[in-house]
């Protein structure tokens, strides 16, 4: 039982037009290496010889996340807090001391809790 370089099976793989074509090729190249390693080369063909279409086709979709009230409460203060306060970092402290004694915060026991 011999065992085929990966360098010739990577040869053979890329000369192959589909999937008969690759375990005839390697029949040739040595019979016993396919008969103890059919399942692994039907495998391999499998995956190598896909239809790449399907991979094409899928487009992967960022799904757009939903605001948080947090996030919101900072977008709808933002920029009357800019006005009061000279740095970024000055403008986020003082809309997180509105926050945590805001109604719109639901850790104020406003009553409403959401699901998510």
């Amino acid at each position: 039982m011999a065992k085929i370089p990966n360098t010739k099976l990577k040869q053979i793989l890329k000369k192959a037009k589909d999937k008969k074509d690759l375990i005839e090729r390697l029949t040739s190249y040595d019979p016993d290496y396919v008969i103890t390693n059919l399942t692994n080369i039907e495998r391999l063909a499998d995956i190598h010889f896909a239809d790449n279409d399907k991979k094409k086709k899928k487009e992967f979709k960022i799904k757009e996340k939903k605001q948080t009230k947090y996030q919101k409460f900072i977008q709808d203060n933002f920029q009357d807090m800019r006005k009061k306060y000279e740095s970024n970092g000055e403008t986020m402290k003082a809309i997180a001391a509105m926050w945590k004694t805001s109604s719109e915060n639901p850790k104020n026991g406003s009553g409403f809790v959401e699901n998510i």
